[in-house]
């Protein structure tokens, strides 16, 4: 399940009800907001996270620094991401920063750090 306070427009998420992957667009965060309040939680929403994988790290622009440690960088944050069974570390300077998850929360972590979007090719 996705919090909705995770989810900003323009967000990628997976729709369970359709088998698709989609964006996040203004009017759909009102209508999560109503369901919210009034079921308590977005469980019965059809929208779920797009687990973080080595594929779509590429696609996002990422590139792969070191095979064996999964490490992957990208030229517009400062920093690397480590990929562990679909988790990625993220640190700088050998300091852990956070560990994202999910695509949504790469692309809001991206966006806090640059002030831009993520380009994602999916």
């Amino acid at each position: 399940m996705i919090s909705l306070k995770e989810l900003m427009v323009d967000n990628w998420v997976y729709n369970s009800y359709t088998n698709q992957n989609m964006r996040v667009y203004p009017m759909m965060i009102q209508q999560l907001h109503r369901i919210e309040k009034e079921n308590g939680s977005l469980k019965d929403c059809n929208i779920e996270p797009i687990p973080l994988t080595e594929e779509i790290r590429l696609k996002c622009g990422f590139v792969l620094e070191d095979q064996m440690y999964k490490y992957f960088s990208h030229k517009d944050i400062p920093g690397i991401f480590q990929l562990f069974d679909g988790v990625a570390e993220y640190s700088i300077d050998s300091n852990d920063v956070c560990w994202v998850n999910n695509l949504h929360q790469l692309q809001n972590l991206f966006y806090s750090i640059t002030g831009e979007e993520l380009d994602i090719q999916i």
